[in-house]
């Protein structure tokens, strides 16, 4: 079940008694600030519902180069050299690859 059924649920069956679940705390993160707060209320629990769901254009706002990864840098620089590579090799010959046909 993703998160953000959980936090419907809990909010949804808050009041019956008969509740399958019951809130008690929750450990809010923030990823771009690296930091997280434990929270025993469930107002600000269920606050949660009316975030955004995608958060990764906020943090490449804030360092955008950073969240590439060390495997994005190798495949940005494996595709440079191969589109540097094909333009040096068919510079010289003349042409494209569709022109030499």
């Amino acid at each position: 079940m993703p998160a953000i059924e959980l936090v419907r649920k809990v909010k949804e069956e808050s009041a019956a008694d008969t509740a399958e679940l019951r809130f008690i705390a929750f450990l809010d993160g923030d990823e771009s600030r690296g930091r997280a707060e434990f929270h025993e209320d469930a107002a600000a629990f269920f606050q949660t519902l009316d975030r955004p769901a995608l958060t990764m254009p906020q943090r490449f706002e804030k360092q955008p180069a950073k969240q590439i990864g060390p495997l994005g840098w190798t495949l940005l620089v494996l595709v440079a050299s191969f589109t540097v590579g094909n333009l040096v090799y068919y510079g010289r010959r003349g042409g494209s690859p569709s022109s030499q046909r």
